[in-house]
């Protein structure tokens, strides 16, 4: 399983990645940020297959309830 989503608000981001581990499970990885700086935040959680869908939804609507806009990316899967 493959998914990225990303959230802008003025020059903040916030992304979202799910990816398979070397276990073969999956890992939630969040990177924050100031468009333009290379400083920011990584952050990586396991996940199981029953959190991916409920924590996304609740990320995505929280980054909205603070303003952000989610960002349409090509090749999402």
């Amino acid at each position: 399983m493959h998914h990225h989503y990303r959230f802008e608000r003025g020059t903040r981001y916030y992304e979202i990645y799910i990816l398979p581990n070397l276990f073969c499970e999956n890992d939630m990885i969040t990177v924050h940020g100031r468009i333009g700086s290379k400083l920011g935040r990584v952050r990586i959680k396991p996940l199981n297959e029953q959190l991916i869908n409920k924590l996304i939804k609740s990320i995505k609507q929280r980054r909205i309830n603070r303003g952000y806009k989610e960002i349409m990316l090509s090749g999402k899967t």
